[in-house]
């Protein structure tokens, strides 16, 4: 059993936190549809694995 709880939901701030990001950034990507979202009552909350997949989505350098 892992001693590391993986958190559910993310707010905005704590996602945009997560991905070195403003939250104005975030917000225009969720908008744009490049980070998937959930509503929870008025706000709105991010996955770990919808923040992981924008991330694999991003191009790499690799040479």
């Amino acid at each position: 059993m892992s001693t590391v709880l993986e958190i559910a939901l993310r707010d905005r701030e704590r996602a945009a936190q997560y991905l070195s990001m403003t939250v104005r950034r975030l917000d225009d990507l969720r908008r744009s549809g490049a980070v998937k979202a959930v509503r929870d009552g008025n706000r709105w909350k991010y996955t770990t694995e919808a923040l992981d997949a924008y991330v694999e989505s991003l191009p790499t350098n690799a040479a």
